[in-house]
């Protein structure tokens, strides 16, 4: 993990807002998401809305980051959530790509890459610490931290959408 001694101030605020330092303008890093246990290799949308509707069609694109969680590799809750099943017809390659986190355990590994314009990748590695079943309102989905945490969360059972299944995840330390 990159030592932030090295960064601005200003670099540092908008490497943890999600925005490219590299980049002129208001450009937002690329982010993919790595599961090797489920095959899983998703990009990650930067939602910009609350509504439903407007979240699912982002979901068209990849896994969506929580308006106003944190992001990945940063101190705080980085919430991503991801279709578990999806109508036949429904748009976008993305329809399934949570199918299996159920399957995750304690001491998996999910990878989260951060490309920035300038090309340099930064990894962030989790280990999956806890996994459990709720309703989608669970305020603990949400709950702040003071360390950096992953939330990967989708619909349970599969081809429902009555509740949730949470995959919380801590940041190792290199």
């Amino acid at each position: 993990m990159p030592s932030f001694d090295v960064v601005s101030k200003v670099d540092k605020q908008e490497i943890t807002n999600g925005y490219d330092p590299d980049a002129y303008g208001d450009v937002m890093t690329s982010v993919s998401i790595n599961i090797d246990k489920l095959g899983v290799v998703a990009p990650m949308v930067w939602s910009k809305t609350e509504i439903e509707s407007e979240r699912l069609k982002e979901l068209e694109n990849g896994i969506t980051h929580f308006l106003g969680s944190a992001t990945p590799g940063q101190k705080g809750n980085a919430i991503i959530s991801g279709h578990s099943s999806n109508y036949a017809w429904a748009k976008g390659g993305y329809n399934y790509v949570f199918k299996d986190l159920n399957d995750l355990e304690r001491g998996d590994v999910i990878t989260v890459n951060t490309i920035q314009k300038n090309g340099r990748i930064i990894s962030y590695k989790y280990k999956v610490n806890d996994k459990y079943i709720t309703t989608p309102v669970d305020e603990k989905i949400f709950e702040s931290s003071n360390q950096p945490i992953l939330t990967l969360s989708t619909c349970w059972p599969l081809g429902t959408n009555f509740k949730r299944v949470i995959v919380k995840a801590e940041l190792v330390r290199s």
